[in-house]
Formats: structure tokens, sequence, C-alpha cells
């Protein structure tokens, strides 16, 4: 059972219309900030014991009020960093708990603080991917190329889903002046089989953030199988990575309560190999 607080994401985050000249900017409603830069963002209420509901943007004699909502805990409070020197990229956690994390991310004009956009990851996995669960195997193909199977030998379960699920861990990174979006996806409540990830580039005519590539990641046991395939940017390779969760991997013959039991406790690391997939959008 997945035990989560979890708020829908609005299909945008609107500048809503509130007032700022009465508003007091006490340091114990500041929640992140660059400080060097000038830049800082501080919680407006609470919607309920667990959220932070709307949020004041300070840049120098700047502020506005964005409709933003973001996780109340520590380790979960709202981030703040600077793309190109001209973006302000806020990501706010909007669930968490048991094989939960997802993020939303803001970005925000400086000069400005008019919202930019970007299109929503997503969107762009349900348009360009295709998955399908045909025990003991996985398959991914991307934009109309050829299956690419997961040799993961999954064992015949119940607990297994009819499809892939992308949607429980989504997560942002800053990467070389743009940023990419990680969304793991897995067969079952305890089992992640793999992540896509999306890289973004600004679009100066669109004034906008768009997808250039989305790569599928397996991580496999399989470590004999030849990767062979050619594919449209770069190559498939393999690498030694460390696994997210090995839950399903544990046994067979055990409950659910033991399996967690014995991953608590592991004091050897699993080592698997990951299938890269590459795709340049169209």
């Amino acid at each position: 059972m997945i035990i989560a607080v979890l708020t829908l994401p609005k299909s945008s985050a609107l500048l809503a219309v509130k007032s700022t000249k009465d508003y007091d900017f006490k340091t114990e409603n500041l929640v992140a900030e660059l400080k060097d830069k000038g830049i800082y963002l501080y919680h407006n209420e609470k919607s309920n014991p667990d959220m932070l509901k709307g949020f004041y943007l300070k840049y120098d004699n700047t502020v506005k009020y964005f409709d933003w909502e973001s996780i109340d805990k520590i380790g979960f409070y709202p981030t703040i960093n600077l793309i190109q020197d001209k973006y302000i990229a806020i990501i706010c956690t909007i669930g968490e708990g048991s094989e939960l994390n997802k993020q939303e991310m803001h970005l925000v004009n400086i000069d400005s603080l008019a919202e930019v956009k970007y299109q929503d990851p997503l969107d762009i996995i349900c348009k360009h991917a295709l998955t399908k669960i045909e025990i003991p195997n996985v398959y991914i193909k991307i934009n109309n190329d050829e299956w690419r199977e997961s040799n993961l030998n999954l064992k015949n379960s119940s607990n297994y889903f009819e499809t892939v699920s992308y949607e429980n861990i989504i997560t942002y990174e800053i990467r070389d002046n743009s940023f990419a979006v990680i969304a793991k996806e897995q067969v079952s409540p305890s089992l992640f089989i793999g992540e896509f990830v999306i890289e973004y580039i600004f679009d100066d005519e669109k004034e906008e953030f768009i997808p250039t590539t989305i790569n599928f990641n397996f991580e496999d046991t399989d470590i004999t199988k030849t990767l062979t395939n050619n594919l449209l940017i770069g190559e498939r390779f393999s690498s030694i990575v460390i696994p997210f969760f090995i839950g399903e991997f544990v046994g067979e013959y055990i409950s659910d309560d033991e399996k967690g039991d014995i991953l608590k406790n592991l004091s050897t690391i699993s080592i698997w190999f990951v299938q890269c997939v590459a795709i340049k959008l169209e």
C-alpha cells in the first residue's frame, strides 16, 4: 500500500491577482533564495497542515504572487535555480511518500517575472513512447522505433500492473543552461524498471522551452546480453548503476513484509546494467 501526500497539479501555475503591498516579508516565511542574485521566495499560507499554498517571488524591487503549492516538510521545500541568468526555476514537491516523489517546476522570466512555458513531460512520454508488459519481460518503443526488451525475467504474479506506470516519481534537474525531467517507470507497487529522461532547450521563436531528446534506460538483471543495436543518437551502452528498487528480486516465496525487512538490512549492493535508448524528438 502506498502512503502518500499528494495534490493534483494544476494545468498551469497561473499568476493570481493578489495585493503584495501589505504583505510582510518575514524571515520565517522565506522558503528559498538566491541571495547573491537578490531572488527570494516566500510562502503565503498553509492550505492544510502538509502543504504551503501561494508564493511571493521577489527580485530586486519587483514582487509577484503565484498560486503554486509545495509540501511543507524538511527536505521537500521549494528550491530556486537560475537558467542562463534569464529564467528563475522554482522546483516544488507536490507529492511524496512510499514510492512517490512528484515534483513540479515553474519557470519565470527574471526581468518581467512572467511565467515561461514548457511542454508537459507526461504529455511527451504519452505521445512518443509505447510500453507493454508481457511476462517475463517489459517492452518499450519510442517514436516507432523497434521494441526494446527488458530481460527482467519477471515472475508470474498478480502484483504487476497492466501497463507501465510513469507518474509517481517525477524529478527535475538543471543541466547546462537548461533542464531535464526524469520519470521513473514501475510495473508493480515496489518494482521500478527504468526511467525516461527528457531534455529541454529554449526556443527563441516560440519563446518557450521545448524537448529535444527522450531517453529510456532499462535497469536490467541480464548482464550477459550483447548490446549491438545502432540508435538515432549515440549508441546503446552498458554501465554499472545502483538499482533504485530491488524488492521484486528478493524472492518469490516470501511475504512482502519479509522482503521489506530484508531490503532494510542489505549489506551488499546489487549491480545492474543499463540499456540506454536515445531518440531525437521531431
